[in-house]
């Protein structure tokens, strides 16, 4: 948690800009934004571009978490721009899951925590529960993909999944 703490510092200064957004802002303007997102982040995933920075600086971990608190808030997608900064300090991906992973997690719970106060009655129909089962054997698959697999192909995998999600965000079936 101390090497995640800068990049949820960044975060959660933003985070009320992302549930803002998510709360006035229509579906029909968020969801191809969010596409765009996904394609870029995608992109970037699959195709690794050789960037190195070497220098991991404070201001620039909390810099990078700060979109994260936006995105998080926005659409429960915190972590795109911690990723990315991961890979351009060349982090393998057990370094950058021990950041990413935290980060997520706690992203999620404050933005939920936040929905409840906001908007209690609208945080959680009883219909998403029928995502759950999915959703956990989804993570279930990952984990067992991650944990065979060398980064390289993992990230395109990873990428290839985002960019086809954010072509359906983008242009729904």
């Amino acid at each position: 948690m101390r090497r995640c703490a800068p990049y949820l510092f960044g975060s959660i200064l933003t985070l009320p800009i992302g549930l803002h957004l998510l709360c006035n802002t229509s579906a029909s303007t968020l969801l191809p934004m969010l596409g765009a997102l996904l394609i870029t982040y995608g992109a970037f995933t699959a195709l690794k571009p050789t960037l190195r920075s070497g220098k991991n600086p404070l201001w620039g971990r909390i810099t990078v978490g700060a979109p994260g608190g936006i995105t998080g808030g926005l659409a429960a997608f915190p972590a795109a721009f911690v990723s990315m900064w991961c890979h351009v300090q060349g982090f393998d991906k057990h370094r950058a899951r021990a950041i990413i992973q935290p980060f997520i997690l706690v992203n999620q719970l404050l933005s939920l925590s936040l929905l409840m106060v906001l908007r209690p009655p609208e945080v959680m129909p009883l219909g998403l529960l029928f995502y759950a089962a999915p959703a956990v054997l989804g993570a279930y698959f990952g984990l067992m993909i991650f944990n065979r697999v060398d980064t390289a192909t993992f990230n395109r995998i990873v990428g290839l999944l985002l960019m086809a999600a954010g072509i359906g965000f983008v242009r729904p079936l």
